[in-house]
């Protein structure tokens, strides 16, 4: 390991960070201990690649290994790290949304009985681009619209009411997405392939802008894709005038219409 930085712990205990043994292309941080004598001691000095450590954390968090309280710390510290960074990738930590939500040119006319429905999803993956403001509205407009992915044919079919033996026209389709409003809850892009996951920070900072979104929208009620997205919503929607329903993501193996669309249903009447 090439170490250009280290930070000492004790006399026989440093953190170590570096070029990796194995490629000098590569960031790795090994955990450093040396006998009394202060010889290194490698046994106890494990050197780990910078994409194992982001897993090890993930991962970590994702089974509540990690207390709350080392949580909040990471966070503030990461936080930092990335005002501190300036990078110019996209992020939210603020109000104001970096993906502008998709707003049907006849959402205020309603889905169902004048109802204005937002429909939450959960992130994009890709990256950074000079005109991401306009990144989700062009999903929509190209795989809502244009294209029919399956992921935008599911979730009108859903609202719908309609089954997955049922056909939706190509103008049926069309005019859906005019008549609802759609936005991505996280707010940057979780990696470049759709296998991205999304780590504590990006769920935390989701929810200003979303409350920001709600503000402008004004919707009757949100439709949330995903019960991640479900579990990781602001406190704050509760005490919105809003009718909310959370199904299972229209891309997961679990997704039945049979199963969400009563749930959907009822928001629609109530909402």
């Amino acid at each position: 390991m090439d170490v250009q930085d280290r930070l000492k712990i004790s006399d026989t205990h440093s953190i170590e960070w570096g070029k990796a043994s194995w490629d000098d292309k590569e960031k790795s941080i090994r955990n450093r201990y040396d006998t009394e004598s202060g010889r290194f001691t490698p046994h106890n000095a494990s050197e780990i690649p910078f994409g194992d450590l982001e897993r090890l954390v993930v991962e970590s968090a994702k089974r509540d290994h990690i207390s709350s309280q080392m949580a909040a710390r990471m966070i503030e510290e990461l936080a930092a790290s990335i005002s501190r960074q300036g990078d110019g990738s996209p992020t939210a930590t603020g109000g104001e949304p970096t993906f502008e939500p998709w707003v049907g040119d006849n959402y205020e006319e309603g889905i169902e009985d004048g109802i204005q429905l937002l429909i939450l999803g959960e992130s994009h993956y890709g990256t950074s681009e000079s005109d991401d403001a306009s990144f989700t509205q062009r999903v929509v407009a190209t795989h809502g619209q244009e294209n029919r992915h399956a992921f935008f044919t599911k979730t009108a079919k859903l609202v719908l009411g309609l089954t997955g033996e049922d056909h939706l026209s190509d103008e049926q389709s069309h005019q859906f997405w005019e008549r609802v409003a759609f936005y991505n809850y996280v707010q940057e892009y979780v990696g470049e392939t759709p296998d991205g996951t999304v780590d504590p920070e990006m769920w935390e900072g989701a929810k200003k802008p979303l409350l920001t979104v709600l503000d402008r929208l004004n919707p009757d009620a949100l439709l949330v894709l995903g019960k991640g997205t479900g579990n990781h919503l602001p406190d704050e929607i509760s005490d919105r005038d809003l009718n909310t329903c959370i199904v299972t993501h229209p891309s997961s193996p679990r997704f039945s219409y049979t199963n969400n669309q009563p749930n959907v249903r009822s928001m629609l009447v109530e909402g």
